[in-house]
């Protein structure tokens, strides 16, 4: 996950330590535990644990400024007191911003043209190797890597690609806590009121956050002189007044011949229209029309989401209507979660994700199915968090329309290794993580799976054979395995 990379990347042993410890209490009914659950679940002396709870005081006090917060540690508790979510993002920013490698971060990526590196090295108290180290560290983060293997330059145009990827990042640290860059803070609310005034949009809280860090990011790459280079859409703006008026800010703020004002404003535009224009197309149509590749593509996906919908939904009462609803529904996904939003990709835990595929395995296999077709559509080049992210949103997105399919389907599986105990028990405590799964000792007549070191001619069921220790590849071959049997006995029952 790049939420994993981060913290190795930015935080210090201690804070995440220290970060595990609010959230463990602050996840609590009573916001209470006792010093030894803690010390258990975090793997810290009882010395070390009460040097950490100090630190935390001192941090709550001096970085909370709300009086109702507590914390405190008495009789062997730890205990606090109006400790919210928010307050944790608050601490949890303060240690990224203090932190050496977020300083050397943000100077490549937003100073480096306009500040001598000798100078930001003596400002900050940085050494050189120091900084040579930690920025090589930083690296896989802002790796320049775009998702598509084959598109348009302006899906992935360098700067597009690199800007896609800071603003991820910085939305990942800040969210709404506070703006990233004070001093660019008043033109991103210029923007933003413009944006609100002039297009129907319905700027919620979490819409205005992801846009103030979006324009925040351009506007210090643009200060940096780091400008949009060949880069065009093809949008069809139906009120060119609104692109001369994003134009004019960006003269304003650049005083710079080199930036293209109107370019910039398209990529604007282009943000504006992935987070807010395709979820209401009828409504916001009559400001802009997005020509793209992705529509273009998205023609060829009508045929097979036609026949995947017809063949899991129409047996269930849905008209030809509504399934076409439908289609037009998941064809706009594609241009919200393709354009520019991939980015970001830090909001869905993985545990989430698998307990969603646990409970509907029909909908999950429709979504496999549906976005094993998009990979070969548009030729993408995924990591596993972004296709996994990409999984959610379209199981999500299937379930008006695929029929609910939570009743408990359990998978009965056989595991059967007879050359390690050790190994067998082991297989049980992976696959404890599975909630469909029931686990038997010995094969019988309602074994779905077969699980074993050594594979046999005798078993006439699927057979899982793990030798040794399994791999991610043969973990994903498993799960495919216990939805394609949880699949087909809905399709049994029904």
């Amino acid at each position: 996950m790049l939420e994993v990379m981060v913290k190795d990347a930015v935080f210090r042993d201690t804070e995440l330590i220290k970060i595990q410890i609010l959230n463990i209490l602050v996840n609590l009914p009573n916001h209470s535990i006792l010093d030894k659950d803690i010390i258990k679940q975090t793997g810290v002396s009882q010395f070390r644990l009460q040097n950490l709870i100090e630190e935390l005081d001192t941090e709550i006090n001096q970085h909370i400024v709300d009086p109702d917060v507590s914390f405190k540690y008495e009789n062997n508790y730890l205990t606090t007191q109006n400790l919210t979510c928010s307050h944790i993002k608050i601490i949890r920013l303060e240690y990224i911003v203090n932190s050496n490698s977020f300083k050397i971060m943000r100077y490549n990526q937003f100073e480096n043209n306009r500040y001598k590196l000798h100078d930001f090295l003596e400002d900050n108290g940085i050494g050189q190797p120091n900084y040579y180290h930690l920025r090589k560290e930083l690296e896989p983060l802002l790796e320049r890597k775009t998702v598509f293997a084959m598109v348009p330059t302006y899906i992935d145009n360098f700067e597009y690609v690199k800007r896609r990827k800071l603003a991820s990042l910085f939305y990942s640290y800040y969210t709404d806590v506070r703006d990233p860059f004070p001093e660019v803070s008043e033109t991103v609310t210029e923007f933003i009121n413009l944006i609100a005034s002039k297009m129907p949009f319905d700027l919620s809280h979490a819409n205005t956050a992801k846009l103030r860090i979006c324009i925040s990011v351009q506007l210090m790459r643009i200060k940096n002189k780091n400008f949009l280079k060949n880069y065009s859409v093809p949008m069809t703006l139906k009120t060119e007044e609104l692109a001369n008026e994003f134009s004019l800010i960006y003269k304003q703020f650049a005083q710079d011949d080199d930036v293209d004002a109107l370019t910039e404003a398209v990529f604007l535009l282009s943000i504006c229209y992935s987070q807010i224009v395709v979820k209401d197309p009828a409504k916001y149509g009559q400001f802009v029309e997005f020509d793209s590749y992705i529509q273009k593509k998205n023609h060829s996906l009508y045929t097979f989401l036609d026949k995947l919908l017809e063949i899991n939904a129409s047996d269930h009462g849905f008209s030809p209507a509504e399934i076409d609803q439908k289609i037009g529904y998941i064809l706009r996904l594609n241009e919200w979660l393709l354009i520019f939003d991939l980015g970001f990709i830090n909001g869905v835990p993985d545990s989430v994700y698998q307990s969603l595929v646990a409970k509907y395995p029909q909908r999950s296999l429709v979504s496999d199915q549906y976005v094993d077709k998009l990979i070969t559509t548009f030729d993408l080049d995924l990591e596993e968090q972004s296709l996994n992210y990409l999984k959610y949103n379209y199981l999500i997105g299937f379930m008006e329309i695929i029929p609910d399919d939570s009743v408990d389907k359990n998978v009965n599986i056989a595991l059967d290794y007879a050359n390690s105990f050790a190994y067998a028990d082991y297989v049980k405590m992976l696959l404890r993580r599975y909630p469909s799964i029931h686990i038997d000792d010995c094969l019988s007549d309602h074994t779905d799976i077969y699980m074993t070191d050594v594979y046999s001619d005798f078993v006439k069921i699927p057979q899982v054979v793990w030798p040794n220790l399994p791999d991610k590849k043969e973990l994903i071959a498993f799960e495919k395995i216990v939805q394609n049997t949880q699949f087909n006995k809905i399709k049994l029952a029904d």
